[in-house]
């Protein structure tokens, strides 16, 4: 999270009680000001998507490797194959 400078993806309650403006769990609404900014190679791929049948994707909790998914009960399948 941008108010301790790291990427995990959950936090505990202590840390969701913190004082900070960027503290979305305690204050309602947007923050102050920017909280992150795309890098060239995302602004790239928004411009210029690949080509692919590809609509849903999933990331592996333990690897962060992508998982995608053709249709709807693909992406099911894998959310109960890595989601667990």
């Amino acid at each position: 999270s941008y108010i301790f400078g790291d990427t995990q993806a959950r936090h505990t309650q202590e840390q969701t009680k913190i004082d900070s403006p960027y503290n979305t769990y305690k204050y309602i609404g947007l923050p102050l000001g920017p909280i992150d900014n795309p890098g060239l190679d995302a602004i790239g791929a928004a411009i210029y998507p690949q080509e692919s049948d590809y609509y849903f994707f999933l990331t592996k909790p333990d690897t962060g490797e992508a998982v995608f998914a053709k249709t709807l009960d693909e992406q099911n399948l894998n959310k109960v194959k890595y989601l667990k």
